[in-house]
């Protein structure tokens, strides 16, 4: 009974009972490499606040991120660090867009910036892979303008 009220209360305050933010101790302590290298779509929901300025206003609230055009990723070993590999798109969106990132066992993390029609927009995201085919885990970022983000993300991976 205790358990399922835990449950409930992490569902109703918008807790996940299954993610668990990911430590550079778990990280650090994987015994296997995720590979996680594929086309990559990314979906999520998030909150923007502090759009401070009048024309910055209209991007307050709840939204949804994506789902995203398939980002081509590649996985490569670290050239510094055994345990870690580095992420990157295999094809070039364009020079509005960016992506860099890394996988530490089970942990990825990755951010993207993109120059759009609003404004810089930047975001982290910090995640846990399930297998080869899943990553789930939180974001935050900046922009338009003011705006600060946060929310929670999905990827699916279909392999190359």
């Amino acid at each position: 009974m205790r358990y399922a009220i835990i449950i409930f209360l992490g569902l109703a305050l918008g807790c996940s009972p299954y993610y668990r933010e990911p430590t550079d101790d778990t990280c650090a302590s994987a015994k296997t490499l995720s590979q996680v290298a594929g086309d990559w779509t990314i979906e999520g929901y998030g909150s923007r606040t502090k759009c401070l300025e009048a024309d910055e206003q209209r991007y307050s609230g709840d939204f949804v991120l994506g789902p995203s055009l398939p980002l081509n990723i590649e996985q490569k070993p670290s050239s510094t660090q055994t345990t870690v590999h580095s992420l990157a798109l295999t094809t070039s969106l364009g020079s509005d867009f960016s992506f860099h990132g890394s996988v530490q066992g089970s942990c990825v993390n990755f951010e993207t910036e993109e120059q759009t029609d609003d404004g810089l927009i930047r975001y982290t995201f910090t995640g846990q892979a399930e297998g080869s085919t899943r990553i789930e885990g939180k974001f935050s970022g900046t922009g338009p303008g003011s705006c600060r983000s946060s929310g929670d993300f999905t990827i699916l991976i279909r392999a190359q």
